[in-house]
Formats: C-alpha cells, structure tokens, sequence
C-alpha cells in the first residue's frame, strides 16, 4: 500500500515483478474520500491509514497468509506533508511529521492488537 502513485520510480514493476498481487495507490482511492486529504505526492497519511485498516480486516476473512506493507508519505522532504489532525507551529515542519507519523503507527498497532491480529499462533 503506498501513498502515491504506485507507477513512479517504477514501484509498480518492482513490486510486481517481486510476488505483490495486489497493489494500492493515490489511484485506488475514490476522489471524494481525498477532498482537502492529499499533498504533491499523493494521498496523506490519514487516508493511506484508513485504507490499511480495511484492508487488514478483508486479510484477516481469508484463510491464507498474508504480507501487508505500505508507504508513507508525511515524512518526505524537505518540508513534510502534515495531515489534517497534525499540527505545527513552526517552519520545520519534519519533526512534527515525524511524531504524527508515529501516533499513527502506534494507534494502528493498538487497534490490531485489540482485535488480535498480533497474536501469532
């Protein structure tokens, strides 16, 4: 799962040509959802966020293994993509992305541990 378009720099090709049957991107994302939600490169963070959570909860129906990754985009420079929710007061922005960034994770790790998808049995 990835932020951006999935075509540049070739991720698209690479992923798909190492094993990934499904990929998601800035282009997989109905437009509306993305209203005042997006940056230069893509989807923010926010969004991206949502969608791995649905998506784990679809993962977590099928009987087979899975590996989910994704990318982020709100930490890439120079000047960070902050979503919404994340605040800054100051011109350097990378800082306060960087502690959204890790709320999020955190908060996604949380859910899934709640719901028992970190057990591994």
């Amino acid at each position: 799962m990835n932020g951006a378009d999935a075509k540049k720099y070739s991720k698209r090709s690479f992923l798909t040509e190492h094993g990934y049957t499904c990929i998601f991107d800035y282009h997989s994302i109905d437009s509306g959802a993305l209203q005042r939600r997006e940056n230069e490169w893509g989807m923010n963070d926010e969004v991206l966020y949502e969608n791995i959570r649905s998506e784990i909860e679809y993962l977590e129906m099928q009987e087979d293994p899975y590996v989910l990754s994704y990318l982020t985009i709100a930490t890439y420079g120079p000047d960070a993509h902050l979503d919404q929710n994340c605040f800054s007061d100051t011109d350097i922005k990378i800082p306060d992305a960087i502690r959204c960034s890790l709320e999020q994770f955190i908060a996604l790790n949380d859910d899934l541990q709640a719901k028992g998808y970190l057990n591994i049995q």
